[in-house]
């Protein structure tokens, strides 16, 4: 079995990131054309067993999101711990919510103990906050190696306001829009420096969202 290349992904450029949330997205992925994907973002809450990971390219994002966030099956800590730790050996990086910080603590440790990097994100399904720069900033304090935020924009003030993020950022930061503004937002987010920048394999999972073939085509 080939595993994926173990250098971790550069976070000095726009990356494009496919998501798999099922094994066939996975089975997707492994067709796609060289060149397409930089990385791949495993959505484990998604699985409802562990997922065959196979022959996979590209270095992998290991994902078990919170249900407050977004993610699915109703798991609780132990159980989105016990997801991580399965494919740890595996992952180039992890993603834990910025709000999941102290509850998956052990995680975090056993992935910086074992090199990998260590994304902390904030998701927002309704709207944008206020707080964008104080949430970056509490990222960095706690040491993330990126900062990725998914809000939604509703007017173009509240989607200048989640771009402005990018200017002089104290970590690699990672932005995307979601809703009626998502699409617009996501490729000028790439064009202002968000490294990983998130496409769909299968299907879209959120509005606003680009495939990811589609998001590598705007990136040429």
């Amino acid at each position: 079995m080939t595993r994926q290349r173990k250098s971790p992904h550069p976070l000095h450029r726009a990356n494009i990131v496919g998501i798999a949330e099922t094994p066939s997205a996975l089975r997707l992925a492994r067709k796609m054309k060289p060149g397409i994907l930089d990385a791949l973002e495993l959505r484990l809450d998604a699985f409802d067993a562990a997922p065959d990971l196979g022959e996979i390219p590209v270095p992998l994002i290991a994902t078990v999101r919170c249900p407050a966030e977004g993610g699915r099956n109703n798991l609780n800590v132990r159980e989105r711990a016990s997801r991580y730790l399965a494919v740890l050996e595996r992952a180039a990086a992890i993603d834990i919510e910025l709000a999941s910080r102290l509850e998956m603590k052990s995680v975090i440790e056993a992935a910086r103990r074992a090199g990998k990097k260590i994304i902390l994100s904030f998701h927002d399904f309704s709207g944008t906050p206020k707080s964008l720069r104080t949430l970056q900033r509490r990222a960095c304090a706690a040491g993330a190696d990126v900062f990725k935020i998914a809000v939604t924009p509703r007017s173009p003030g509240e989607l200048g306001a989640l771009l402005s993020i990018l200017d002089a950022p104290p970590l690699p930061t990672s932005v995307m829009g979601m809703g009626p503004l998502g699409k617009a937002s996501r490729v000028a987010a790439m064009a202002c420096g968000s490294v990983l920048n998130y496409g769909w394999i299968e299907r879209p999972n959120v509005a606003g969202q680009w495939s990811a073939a589609e998001l590598r085509a705007l990136s040429s």
